[in-house]
């Protein structure tokens, strides 16, 4: 990236612009053709909204394109857990085998055991606890970076922070109640193995 400082702030406004757009023009098509408790009780309110045009094909459509952007993401994902694994890994807070790099600089085994972890649970789990506990695990990742941010000098990057740190916590709140207790589970576990490194790093 040639200028970063530019070009990057630009990237993101325009991310954003373009994601929310398209999420208020899917919004306002589901309720156009939908009621909206039959959107409300629906788990796949788009597909049912295109059903309505009569056109299984269309359907079909909706249906693979929704595997492919949850593929997609889950690769994002899979790639971000990975890293914050690593540097974890690096400090100490998990095992060492977990910094083992490949010869082009790639977490492989912080990759590899991500991805063991989150095949091992996805029988156990059902789709929307799962879909609702990785929002929720996300929102606190994002939650602790708008905290860190409140350290930052200047009152509007401040209040951006505060923003972000209370919308993270009211959007958590909002999930369904067992995506909740799946991430305080997974605070808690990671507050008590954090203490654990840190008294073996004393001792």
């Amino acid at each position: 990236m040639r200028d970063p400082a530019r070009t990057i702030p630009r990237a993101v406004a325009v991310s954003f612009a373009v994601v929310t757009a398209l999420y208020v023009v899917a919004a306002a098509a589901v309720a156009h053709a939908l009621p909206p408790d039959v959107a409300d009780a629906s788990d796949r309110a788009v597909a049912d909204a295109v059903d309505t045009l009569g056109h299984p094909a269309l359907t079909t459509a909706v249906a693979v394109t929704a595997v492919v952007a949850a593929g997609g993401a889950l690769l994002s994902l899979l790639g971000g857990v990975s890293r914050t694994t690593l540097a974890m890994s690096r400090d100490r807070h998990l095992p060492r085998a977990l910094a083992r790099e490949s010869s082009r600089g790639v977490p492989a085994a912080a990759q590899v055991a991500v991805a063991v972890v989150v095949v091992a649970a996805l029988p156990f789990v059902d789709a929307a606890e799962a879909v609702a506990a990785s929002s929720g695990c996300v929102l606190v990742y994002y939650a602790l970076t708008n905290a860190a941010a409140l350290t930052l000098d200047g009152t509007v990057l401040r209040v951006l922070a505060a923003a972000g740190l209370l919308g993270c916590l009211l959007l958590v709140l909002s999930l369904p109640v067992a995506g909740v207790l799946w991430t305080l589970a997974v605070v808690v576990a990671g507050l008590a193995a954090g203490r654990l490194t840190l008294r073996r790093a004393a001792a």
